[in-house]
C-alpha cells in the first residue's frame, strides 16, 4: 500500500467522524424533524468511495500525467454516479424528508469534493 495512502485513510476517517458530529448534533437538536433514517450510512458510501477513488488516482499519479488526468476524470465520473445510484435507491424506497436527504447528499458532496481535491493536490506534489 502506497503510504500516502496511509497517510490518507486517518485523514478522512477523521474528517467523516467530525463531519457526522456536527450532522448527528444538528439532527439531534436543531432540525430534528428532517431527520432521516439513512442519515449514518451516507457516511460510509462517501468514505468508501473517496477512499477507492484516492488510491485509483495514486496508482496513476506514479504513472504519466495523462494517465492521472484520465484517473481524476474517472474518479469525479464514479463519485457521481455512486451519489446518484445510492441517492435513487435511497429516495425509491425511503420517501420521508426528501427535500433534507438531497440537501445532506450535495452539502457532503461539497465538503468531500474540497477535501478531496485538497489532499490529491498534497499527495501529488509531495510524492
Amino acid at each position: 500500500m502506497d503510504t500516502r495512502l496511509k497517510k490518507y485513510i486517518p485523514k478522512i476517517i477523521t474528517f467523516t467522524v467530525l463531519l457526522a458530529i456536527v450532522g448527528t448534533v444538528l439532527f439531534s437538536t436543531v432540525i430534528q424533524q428532517y431527520y432521516f433514517k439513512t442519515f449514518p450510512f451516507i457516511f460510509i458510501i462517501f468514505i468508501t468511495v473517496s477512499i477507492i477513488v484516492h488510491s485509483i488516482m495514486l496508482k496513476a499519479d506514479k504513472k504519466t500525467p495523462i494517465k492521472f488526468n484520465t484517473a481524476f476524470m474517472l474518479g469525479f465520473i464514479i463519485k457521481l454516479f455512486t451519489y446518484i445510484i445510492y441517492s435513487g435507491i435511497i429516495l425509491y424506497f425511503d420517501k420521508t424528508n426528501i427535500k433534507s436527504f438531497i440537501i445532506t447528499i450535495m452539502t457532503l458532496y461539497i465538503c468531500y469534493t474540497i477535501f478531496n481535491i485538497k489532499q490529491i493536490l498534497t499527495d501529488v506534489k509531495s510524492g
